[in-house]
């Protein structure tokens, strides 16, 4: 298949590291090659969208060149008789070992099996992730367009753009689902890296890898189109060359794939600013100290340069389109902590905590409600203020399974406990272990003084808790027994059950108290579409269906801006060519870039106010809450 091709090129770019430093930890070697491919995904696309030439030819000639470029490095070494130096001793593994090892591949497995079933469904996918890639195909181009749904054009575009990738080389959404997959699977093989870079030993790095894939989030994230991992995995490609950079390796290689990675993740998720000031303090104090004055600004313009590169296209669009790179004022006010106070930080970060305290018993979910509450008393501060709160009403729930509501408790009460355990026996801890939990502590923080409390923001903290897995796993393995720690990990793994099973919207195996519809293995592809929005099915089908017999092609779409717009690209059967889709829209900032020559034959309307039985000349065909369809009429 198609949507190979960039896995091959992976393949065959790590293989080349790889011969040509035999010695390098392979796991260095995947990162370095993920970041390398992860900007060449973004430049070509930005260089064809200048000329609308984002198609499945051009796609294939993109991914096939390094492909063959690559491959007639191989064949000559191979000519050479070069050989690569791979491990001659491979560990035994015991028991407990052997059961970890077996949890962590039947995870990654289970959650495979997830993400290539189950068509694109979490909202935020079907309002605007998904939607804005169909869009871009459609256009043949990743520039920004006429749409009533803002963010479409605005939010950073990163993670859509391999998916972009996906879409066109497989004609479909088929595989979309797994960029989130991969970027887990890199993560694990990241923080593996960091902790080895640490100095874990053996069983703290498997425990690491235990950890990280058993976070609950993660599970989640991982079966879905949404960002938070991609941007994790880049996030870990930062922290891998930060501490090469540290431990003064003399890798003059890690600049350049510092400079890469940070521009991945800004060009990914508005978050990873917040991940990424800690680690820039750190490695600009470590540059200042061991560079001239003359190295150190020569390295910081390359990384400068770097990330400027790969976000230039997305900064300049949103420059022309709302006066501003990173987007409309309105967003910031929306999600940027208006009380920039020791009080304000400490409220947004208690609250940040309290959303992975999700216990089984209601009363100590209560009892710990009420502390917070007494606490924002204190504070002088209403627990819901809205300068420190974007979207929700502050509460504690008993564990869920629901995508958005998902918390990781059993991971942040280790974190917490490993976190005072390392300060009280910090005699214990190599100076680089500590530096490095400082740094990941740090990150929290600046989350919370950057950014405001969200109920369904626990998904905004998963490279949290990936870069805090290796210190978890170190600080485990060196103040409790190996056996302690294999229990450990067997409990993450025992518990992470629920969500590798029976999340509510894409169940291996339903639940019947929280499960939405029934098995992935089962449930009909549409179903399984709406699955987070199940009143909808039946009104959209009706307007497909309706279209369709008026064999029209040409739809014009009057959503609401919370609403969802991709399920009507795919049961629309698109990609198609000769099937077009526009906003209509009207007093948006993306109205100017609307096509004045564009005439629908059918237009979508939702929540519609208009009172006239006809909009542009089509008449009112149908109407079933919460769509109206205008349609042409036979004969016209």
């Amino acid at each position: 298949m198609l949507s190979l091709l960039p896995l091959l090129t992976f393949s065959t770019l790590f293989y080349c590291l790889k011969a040509n430093r035999p010695t390098a930890d392979w796991r260095k070697l995947i990162l370095r090659s993920g970041v390398m491919l992860g900007a060449y995904a973004v430049l070509s696309v930005e260089l064809l969208s200048l000329v609308h030439f984002v198609t499945r030819a051009w796609l294939v000639a993109i991914w096939a060149f390094p492909l063959f470029f690559l491959g007639m490095r191989i064949v000559f070494r191979v000519g050479q008789s070069s050989k690569i130096q791979v491990e001659s001793r491979i560990l035994a593994l015991d028991r407990g070992e052997k059961l970890l090892w077996l949890g962590v591949i039947l995870t990654l497995a289970l959650t495979f099996l997830v993400a290539a079933i189950t068509p694109p469904q979490t909202w935020d996918s079907l309002n605007y992730h998904m939607s804005r890639v169909v869009h871009w195909a459609q256009q043949r181009g990743i520039g920004h367009y006429a749409t009533g749904i803002e963010v479409q054009n605005n939010m950073s575009p990163g993670a859509e753009i391999l998916v972009l990738h996906s879409y066109v080389l497989s004609g479909g959404d088929q595989w979309v689902n797994l960029v989130q997959w991969l970027a887990m699977l890199g993560s694990l093989v990241g923080v593996a890296w960091l902790a080895r870079q640490l100095g874990a030993n053996r069983n703290a790095q498997l425990l690491t890898v235990v950890f990280a894939v058993s976070i609950p989030m993660g599970i989640t994230e991982a079966t879905s189109t949404m960002t938070d991992y991609v941007v994790a995995f880049w996030l870990i490609c930062v922290a891998s060359e930060t501490l090469t950079i540290l431990q003064g390796r003399g890798d003059r290689r890690s600049i350049p794939y510092l400079g890469l990675a940070v521009g991945l993740s800004i060009l990914t998720k508005p978050t990873a600013y917040a991940f990424l000031i800690p680690f820039a303090l750190v490695i600009f104090w470590s540059l200042l100290r061991h560079e001239t004055m003359r190295k150190f600004a020569s390295k910081t313009i390359l990384v400068l340069g770097l990330i400027l590169i790969l976000n230039a296209g997305h900064f300049i669009r949103n420059q022309a389109l709302y006066s501003n790179p990173v987007g409309p004022p309105d967003r910031f006010d929306q999600h940027a902590n208006q009380l920039i106070s020791p009080r304000g930080v400490l409220s947004i970060l208690v609250r940040n905590i309290s959303l992975h305290i999700q216990t089984p018993s209601p009363y100590f979910n209560k009892a710990v409600a009420l502390s917070v509450q007494w606490l924002h008393n204190g504070l002088g501060l209403d627990v819901n203020d809205p300068r420190t709160t974007a979207t929700g009403r502050f509460k504690i729930s008993t564990p869920r399974t629901n995508e958005i509501l998902v918390g990781n408790p059993l991971h942040a009460l280790l974190i917490m406990a490993v976190a005072l355990g390392m300060l009280r026996k910090r005699k214990y801890f190599p100076g680089q272990q500590m530096t490095y939990a400082a740094i990941i502590a740090l990150t929290a923080i600046v989350f919370s003084l950057a950014f405001k409390w969200l109920i369904f923001g626990s998904r905004l903290q998963l490279p949290f808790f990936l870069l805090s897995a290796p210190i978890v796993a170190i600080g485990l393995s060196t103040m409790t027994s190996p056996k302690f720690v294999k229990g450990i990990g067997l409990l993450l793994l025992f518990a992470s059950l629920p969500w590798v099973l029976s999340i509510d919207s894409r169940p291996l195996l339903p639940s019947a108290d929280n499960s939405v519809v029934g098995s992935v293995l089962t449930e009909p592809r549409s179903r399984l579409l709406f699955a987070n929005g199940l009143y909808l099915l039946e009104p959209a089908r009706d307007v497909v269906i309706r279209i369709k017999q008026a064999d029209c092609n040409n739809v014009g779409l009057l959503l609401a801006g919370n609403g969802v717009e991709y399920p009507f690209w795919t049961m629309l059967n698109a990609p198609r060519k000769d099937l077009r889709m526009e906003w209509i829209v009207k007093d948006t900032p993306s109205e100017k870039l609307a096509d004045k020559d564009f005439n629908p034959c059918a237009v979508i309307c939702e929540n519609c106010m208009l009172d006239d039985e006809r909009f542009r000349g089509l008449p009112m065909v149908h109407a079933r809450a919460p769509y109206r369809l205008y349609l042409k009429e036979l004969g016209e």
